[in-house]
């Protein structure tokens, strides 16, 4: 077995106390904004945004709950796609969805999709 040099081992030890870091700060901030009731909000900014989406009406009804799945989202390209699991009065489903911030107040949905359970995906804007 061939021995990795000193320099190599400190640098691989520093790199993965480094990714380790990084995942715990973004777990605390992530805890920090929950507790301040910002996700929520920015949730609810987005519920308001598609609410009246045709695809939305027609699959969910009225949204009773809306709930980012940061698991999914991290695995999507872009910092400005975002997955959440929406219910309503109608359905349920997985909105994957491009939000781009307009003001404190409002978010816009510029492009997504929506899985149903039944694994069918639809375009919101077709």
């Amino acid at each position: 077995m061939v021995e990795r040099p000193a320099h190599s081992r400190h640098r691989a030890h520093r790199a993965r106390r480094s990714a380790s870091l990084i995942a715990w700060c973004s777990t605390l901030l992530i805890l920090f904004a929950s507790g301040c009731g910002l996700l929520d909000e920015f949730e609810n900014q987005v519920a308001e945004d598609i609410k009246e989406n045709p695809v939305i009406v027609r699959y969910i009804g009225d949204i009773t709950s809306i709930e980012v799945d940061w698991t999914a989202t991290g695995d999507e390209p872009g910092d400005e796609v975002f997955v959440f699991r929406v219910s309503g009065t109608k359905g349920e489903g997985v909105l994957t969805a491009e939000c781009v911030t307009v003001d404190a107040d409002h978010e816009d949905v510029v492009s997504g999709s929506l899985r149903v359970p039944s694994g069918k995906s639809i375009d919101l804007f077709r």
